[in-house]
């Protein structure tokens, strides 16, 4: 996934509801700032001082501050060295999807797939990284973290569903036994029948497919959607979605009845290097060389 970055220069990148905002500052100041995300500061070297609603906080090397999504807060930032950190922000209704997805049954889940957002409630408090696994997350999202390309090699749907699971565990928004695992066998074929038809989508018409339409037409929320179809086909809709449009590809590219940018938009990808790199990823040769030793 590609991370918004913060520099002593600005921000680069669009500003989405879920997001990751990587930092790498000497010198800022953010004053009377009010959230519409959850926010989780997490900081890898130096240290940020922030002031949330009267409340202050320095989060140094290590450590990670949890933020409501309706927090006012000041941040302020001074040091003659960089200071690098992340910010994941999480949307309500991204966090309760999650806290469904984890605490109702799926007979439940499929009943009920658009249950109205409510606003989850957190302490603000200051955590060390290895006491518990949120923290222990965010040490490998860091270490995932490509600074030439500012991209985190991790699915977006798989971060924030990990995210929004260990920040509810901490926060003790769970109930200590779910009844995910018991589940009625009607309910199961249930299920099963939904995701077959999402999956019959993908496999004939993957290049105008979009997972959260696919969802919908599910009746399923994004976030069960998600989950549900990776565990049944043990492979991430969008890992499936991609491995269909490029056999699409592969197969004009044999034909070698349009040329290279062609096949990459009538096979859904919204741009040329995109395609290149994952065709390249998974055939071991770019279109091009591909097509040529198809003749």
């Amino acid at each position: 996934m590609i991370c918004n970055t913060l520099t002593n220069d600005g921000m680069v990148g669009p500003v989405l509801p879920n997001r990751i905002t990587y930092s790498n500052v000497s010198q800022y100041d953010l004053r009377k700032y009010s959230s519409a995300t959850y926010g989780v500061k997490y900081v890898v070297s130096g240290t940020e001082y922030y002031c949330a609603n009267g409340k202050e906080f320095a989060v140094s090397q290590k450590k990670f501050l949890l933020l409501n999504y309706d927090s006012e807060l000041d941040l302020s930032v001074r040091s003659k060295k960089n200071v690098i950190g992340f910010c994941i922000h999480i949307d309500r209704k991204m966090l309760h999807d999650v806290h469904l997805m984890l605490s109702q049954s799926k007979s439940w889940l499929l009943d009920n797939p658009f249950e109205s957002s409510t606003a989850l409630q957190f302490d603000e408090l200051l955590y060390l990284e290895n006491e518990n696994d949120l923290g222990r997350y965010l040490q490998l999202l860091a270490q995932k973290f490509d600074p030439n390309t500012h991209t985190i090699s991790i699915e977006k749907e798989e971060v924030f569903f990990h995210i929004g699971k260990h920040l509810l565990e901490l926060q003790n928004h769970l109930p200590k036994r779910n009844a995910l695992n018991v589940s009625k066998h009607s309910t199961h074929r249930e299920l099963i029948h939904r995701l077959s038809i999402a999956k019959e989508i993908l496999d004939t018409t993957p290049e105008s497919c979009n997972i959260e339409e696919l969802a919908k037409t599910s009746m399923l929320s994004p976030a069960h959607f998600y989950r549900s179809f990776k565990k049944l086909y043990q492979v991430s809709p969008y890992q499936y979605l991609l491995k269909k449009r490029l056999q699409q590809a592969a197969e004009m590219l044999r034909k070698k009845d349009q040329n290279i940018t062609e096949v990459a938009f009538h096979s859904g990808f919204a741009d040329l290097p995109s395609f290149s790199k994952s065709f390249k990823k998974v055939y071991g040769h770019s279109p091009t060389l591909f097509a040529h030793q198809s003749a």
